[in-house]
């Protein structure tokens, strides 16, 4: 959940990345991150997008915004995205 708002949409003109990197470096820290993580945190990821889209799309005042449809709109190439192999 964190992660998800390190993204350029809610830091405006903040790099997310030196953020994204200070997170995982502190959970390292307490924990290990486990072999193939970043895959995980994709997967995780796209679950997040997908619960967002459903909340979003379940609540009929959320969809009286255009903001909203757009989010909306964008969601499944975020997944696709995501879930990509790279």
């Amino acid at each position: 959940t964190t992660l998800s708002y390190l993204v350029p949409e809610f830091l405006r003109d903040v790099d997310p990345e030196p953020l994204r990197a200070a997170v995982l470096e502190g959970y390292a820290r307490v924990r290990r991150l486990p072999e193939g993580y970043e895959r995980m945190l994709r997967v995780f990821s796209a679950y997040r997008v997908w619960i967002m889209a459903d909340c979003s799309s379940g609540s009929p005042r959320m969809l009286e915004h255009d903001w909203a449809r757009q989010r909306l709109d964008a969601m499944p190439g975020q997944i696709r995205d995501l879930l990509a192999d790279r």
